[in-house]
């Protein structure tokens, strides 16, 4: 579509080619006229072609104007056409001003009247053909007069000087006049466009009323049947009367009669939930100060039978002149069926799924919730991380449904102890966590932790079993040990870990300190998973000496990771972990291979140095197929079975005591020794031992540093000593440092020791040079000394 400038334009060009065809005609006429009266005045030879070249352009002229009108003006480019008409006319200027270059001052008065008043006059008749578009007035007028012009004051005679200042002024008249008829076609086309406006706007005002007569008709019977059909209750407020409109609809939805509601305000907030009525209300006095778009809200409204909807509503406003809110036009829409739906969905997304209780999910976000309040009420918050003791047995003894049973079970007993306020959740598996909010001290988590403990004193019946459980529970305090969810739940976590280690069954506060022993087991763990491949470990050999002769009676295999973090980590810091998480297997597996090939090695290079003893741990030694590894090394590195010495600690006899025995009794069949390590920190009884497939007592090391300080430590190395003499046991006392301590027990009887004072651990290179460099009879003559 054109625009307005442009349209004007175009009128401004049809006028300029319908005006055109007079003056070019009268052109022609009076060029015809010039041409012959001037042939008889001047008999300039070139006279001739400036008349042809009058009469050709003019044609052309007349051809232009006459391919105009057979256009299709709606969709031809004017502008285009425009050109044209404006090269055409100033070559028509510019001949007719040629034509003064035959003026002769010496004619007489009337010839050069007549050729200014020739063109003079084409100057003047030209305006109202040509003023339709000014600048074609502009580019005809200059070469028309221009030569002339030039030519009066080139003589520099005082009559043509009088006659071209005469002329210039003439020109700017004409100019100011063809301006003058500019403007007024400009406002004529104005003009006409406004009439032509006004008049479709009142065709199409008269067509627009008549359809919105019909179409409100329609509306309004359209309307009429909303209401009666619509599932939506249509309700409007007149708030200048505070008359409220209720639709039957409306009523319906409520389970009511139309005559059994009244339309007022009071019935609709009536039926508000008591939880929904302040906010709701709170809602609606603010809008009706405030009216900014659409008016929404969801809340419940009491239905004929007691129960409650959900209801979404939506109002349009309507604004008087001055902005005031004086109507509310909206809807009720039922969405009681949506909000079960989205209730179910939250249901699922934070809640767990067994015991109903929140999840991490939840719990996480209601930390953080109680974080902001604390912040503003300068109360502390306490997070509880409980975790169950050996709850695995349970799945694994009596299947997934009864620990299912027993943790439904536990999360009701909990539910008894915890505040209505606090917040019990099930974050997985048999962990849950409470929050405690709006204390003043933290010693109110201890008195709810001491609640739990006591609520698991009585057992878990299920399946006609007694189940006795115990949980143990970390305590984290907002703001001492954390800012957030994420950081108390993870300190607290670290607390109920070390409320394991300590004592099952209690609870532990967070600390610093805890905190960063966590990150290191942390640490620990995960380097553990890759230090085998990444060949981390070694194993160094350290002698075990006959305390009455001196002579080498056998060496231990000890284990060492060197982090590429912390450095050398000690085996009672990553054994324990790697027992835990089960990877102590291949550790173990791999110790004992080095261990027999060194073992070997060393016999085939002829050195008799013993035993070679591996410690062995209770996991692997539980582990189904552990036999079969210890064959299956001893077979690939070819050593003897009586050069091997398996070292278990009393606790893992006592563990599983059936089990361990049995696989004990296999291997001590095939010719290995069995030693007890750490023997008296136990709880075996001399019975038990009597029956042990044992072949060497090892006095803990811890018995053996007080032996010359402490009588207690002291007597009870005596009693080991002799208990293992009355059974034909060989007894070898560990972590041996000074000299009064070997002679201690030498003199009590004690067989063999290791220690410090004889050799730190060593790799197996330094224990063979070790061995050439201290000869038997040398080490006794050091030890007698």
């Amino acid at each position: 579509m054109k625009s307005i400038k442009q349209a004007i334009l175009d009128k401004q060009i049809d006028l300029l080619f319908s005006y055109s065809g007079t003056v070019v005609a009268s052109g022609i006429a009076v060029g015809c006229f010039a041409w012959i009266y001037f042939s008889f005045v001047t008999d300039t030879p070139w006279l001739m072609l400036w008349g042809v070249s009058l009469i050709g352009v003019n044609l052309a002229r007349l051809y232009l104007l006459r391919s105009f009108k057979r256009i299709n003006k709606r969709q031809a480019i004017l502008s285009i056409w425009l050109r044209r008409h404006l090269v055409l006319t100033f070559f028509s200027g510019l001949i007719w001003g040629l034509l003064s270059l035959t003026y002769d001052p010496n004619w007489a008065t009337s010839h050069q009247v007549m050729l200014v008043m020739l063109l003079t006059g084409l100057a003047a008749f030209s305006i109202t053909a040509y003023a339709a578009v000014l600048e074609v007035y502009v580019v005809f007028l200059i070469p028309l007069l221009l030569p002339l012009e030039l030519d009066l004051f080139a003589r520099g005679e005082i009559f043509t000087s009088v006659l071209g200042m005469l002329l210039l002024l003439f020109a700017i008249g004409m100019l100011f006049v063809a301006r003058r008829f500019y403007t007024q076609y400009i406002e004529s086309i104005h003009l006409s466009f406004e009439h032509q406006f006004l008049q479709k706007e009142l065709l199409n005002g008269t067509q627009n009323l008549e359809s919105m007569e019909h179409a409100l008709k329609n509306a309004e019977q359209q309307f009429d049947n909303v209401l009666e059909t619509s599932l939506d209750g249509y309700w409007e407020w007149d708030l200048q009367k505070n008359d409220l409109y209720l639709s039957p609809r409306w009523k319906a939805q409520l389970g009511y009669k139309d005559h059994e509601l009244k339309s007022e305000l009071d019935t609709w907030k009536n039926l508000l939930h008591p939880d929904d009525r302040n906010v709701i209300l709170e809602k609606l006095d603010n809008y009706l100060i405030h009216p900014r778009g659409h008016w929404e809200a969801e809340f419940r409204l009491l239905n004929k039978s007691g129960g409650y909807r959900g209801i979404l509503a939506r109002a349009t406003p309507t604004l008087d002149k001055q902005g005031k809110l004086i109507r509310l036009t909206g809807v009720h829409i039922d969405i009681t069926e949506r909000v079960k739906a989205e209730n179910k969905i939250k249901k699922l997304a934070y809640y767990d799924r067994l015991t109903k209780l929140p999840n991490r999910i939840l719990f996480n976000d209601r930390i953080s919730h109680a974080i902001s309040q604390s912040k503003h009420t300068g109360l502390k918050l306490c997070i509880l991380f409980l975790d169950l003791d050996r709850f695995k047995n349970i799945n694994d003894s009596f299947g997934h449904p009864a620990g299912d049973h027993v943790l439904k079970m536990i999360a009701e007993r909990l539910k008894k102890v915890v505040r209505e306020d606090d917040t019990l959740a099930r974050l997985g598996g048999d962990e849950f966590a409470v929050l405690v909010e709006n204390v003043h001290h933290s010693h109110h988590a201890a008195l709810m932790a001491g609640k739990i403990k006591s609520s698991f004193e009585k057992s878990f019946v299920v399946g006609g079993h007694d189940f006795y459980i115990s949980g143990s529970i970390g305590i984290s305090v907002y703001p001492n040990d954390g800012g957030d969810a994420a950081s108390l739940l993870k300190n607290a976590d670290a607390a109920m870990y070390k409320a394991k280690n300590i004592d099952r069954g209690g609870f532990q506060f967070y600390t610093e300190e805890l905190s960063e022993k966590a990150l290191r087991h942390y640490t620990i763990e995960s380097g553990l998973r890759q230090a085998l491949s990444k060949q981390q470990f070694s194993v160094l050999y350290q002698p075990k000496i006959d305390l009455s002769s001196g002579a080498i009676k056998g060496a231990e295999a000890l284990v060492r990771w060197i982090h590429p973090q912390f450095g050398e980590i000690p085996p009672e810091q990553f054994i324990p972990i790697a027992e835990e998480t089960g990877q102590i297997r291949g550790i173990g597996e791999w110790v004992l291979l080095q261990a027999c090939k060194t073992a070997q090695d060393w016999q085939s290079r002829g050195l008799d140095i013993g035993r070679m003893a591996v410690n062995l741990s209770g996991v692997q030694l539980q582990s189904e197929d552990f036999l079969e590894t210890v064959k299956s090394i001893l077979l690939k590195t070819g050593l003897p079975t009586d050069l091997l010495e398996l070292e278990v600690t009393e606790n893992i006899l006592m563990r599983d005591s059936e089990k361990s025995i049995n696989s004990l009794v296999e291997l001590q069949s095939m010719g290995i020794n069995i030693a007890i390590d750490d023997f008296g920190t136990g709880y075996s009884s001399l019975a038990q031992l009597a029956t042990l497939p044992v072949d060497k007592l090892k006095i803990d090391r811890s018995f053996v540093t007080n032996i010359c300080q402490d009588e207690q430590s002291a007597e009870i190395s005596r009693t080991i000593i002799a208990l293992g003499r009355t059974l034909s046991k060989v007894v070898i006392a560990e972590g041996i440092e000074y000299s009064d301590q070997q002679d201690f027990l030498r003199q009590e009887g004690c067989d063999e020791g290791q220690g410090f004072l004889f050799s730190k651990p060593m790799t197996g290179q330094q224990f063979v040079e070790f061995t050439e460099h201290n000869g038997q009879q040398a080490r006794l003559t050091t030890l007698q000394s």
